[in-house]
């Protein structure tokens, strides 16, 4: 697991400082603790931890850190006028605040389908699936209407700029996931 989570963090690290130059050895220790933090807490829960209202306690306070994480990161790469910053941050907040609840959503149905995934019935699975495109059509439309709005704000390499950051974050994620992820059986 710390082999693939120090690959996979020093992918994000690579990746984001394409979009910024150099962000320096912080702004690289802060990815690599948030690919970290997104492989424990996601792909191997133990099975020892006691109630489901603790564990999704956990992991809300575990997303919401990566959530916090993930700003640092974006003040250190987004290089804001001070103007572009009193328009960016309050709707980055309002942008995360609606991310969260769905990002949760996800993280719970990820954590579900890895403890179950050897025990799957053909309708567990189309269950799964059908929740899985759910959150996905959730995400599309959130981001949609959130793009919306940082256009009407902010200059178009802004916030394509920002979206890019969103979106390799999304696929570190999604990419450290997957490569740890058992198949349904």
């Amino acid at each position: 697991m710390i082999v693939v989570c120090a690959r996979t963090s020093n992918y994000f690290a690579g990746s984001m400082i394409g979009l910024h130059g150099n962000i320096g050895n912080e702004g690289r220790k802060v990815m690599k603790i948030l690919f970290c933090m997104i492989l424990i807490s996601f792909c191997f829960v133990s099975p020892a931890i006691s109630g489901e209202t603790d564990e999704e306690k956990q992991l809300a306070e575990t997303i919401t850190i990566l959530f916090q994480h993930k700003k640092t990161v974006m003040k250190q790469s987004m290089g804001l006028s001070k103007e572009e910053s009193k328009v960016f941050w309050p709707l980055y907040k309002e942008y995360q605040k609606v991310l969260l609840p769905v990002v949760l959503g996800r993280a719970k149905l990820i954590r579900r389908f890895a403890k179950e995934h050897e025990n799957f019935s053909e309708k567990k699975a189309s269950v799964l699936i059908d929740e899985y495109l759910e959150i996905e059509t959730k995400l599309l439309k959130i981001k949609k209407e959130h793009m919306g709005k940082f256009r009407e704000k902010l200059p178009p390499k802004k916030v394509m700029r920002y979206f890019q950051m969103e979106n390799k974050a999304e696929v570190g994620f999604r990419y450290s996931v997957a490569e740890e992820l058992p198949l349904a059986e």
